[in-house]
């Protein structure tokens, strides 16, 4: 309960803080005709009606999806599942929502139905270069970026960065084979 309430606080304040944005123009025409008053409330009117209303919808479709993921079989059978949960990944600008889940062979997401790019994307553990925390179009503090050997580079929305980046980066040690010893 306390996720699905951090879940509708969060994105309804970002959409009731765009959606006061967007009207910024308006609010400066308010105040150039003489409505000073109208072209503050408005403002604050916006994001109290669309904000609010968007948090709590997207918090129930959130919870619903992962009730979804979680009664699919989506680990294969020869592989551990590590971590889940529900992700963003970027594919150009579209933050495309689905499941990240780690097993102990490979860092997997599979997108939900209600994408415009529907996608499964499958890294190999063997295969991570590197696994870092980032930010979201540079401030929001909730990315996830892993390097794969070959340079590419993918993005996601995670909720607790920090412990995806440890998690995956533990993953990747414990899939390493163990070195042979060295002769001397």
């Amino acid at each position: 309960m306390k996720e699905i309430i951090k879940s509708a606080l969060i994105s309804g304040t970002a959409f009731g803080l765009g959606m006061a944005l967007f009207a910024s123009p308006v609010c400066i025409i308010l105040a150039l005709v003489g409505q000073p008053i109208l072209a503050v409330a408005l403002p604050f009117l916006i994001f109290a009606l669309s904000g609010p209303p968007f948090g709590v919808a997207m918090a129930i479709f959130a919870e619903c999806m992962k009730n979804r993921f979680l009664a699919m079989n989506l680990v294969p059978g020869d592989e551990t599942l590590i971590h889940q949960g529900g992700a963003n990944h970027f594919m150009g600008v579209e933050g495309v929502g689905g499941w990240l889940y780690l097993t102990d062979q490979a860092l997997r997401f599979k997108s939900h139905e209600v994408n415009i790019q529907r996608h499964e994307l499958t890294i190999p553990l063997c295969e991570i270069a590197e696994v870092s925390p980032c930010r979201t179009i540079g401030i929001i503090p909730n990315g996830l970026r892993i390097t794969a050997r070959d340079g590419r580079s993918e993005r996601f929305v995670v909720s607790g960065r920090r412990k995806w980046t440890g998690t995956i980066a533990k993953a990747r040690a414990d899939a390493e084979p163990a070195s042979p010893p060295s002769h001397v």
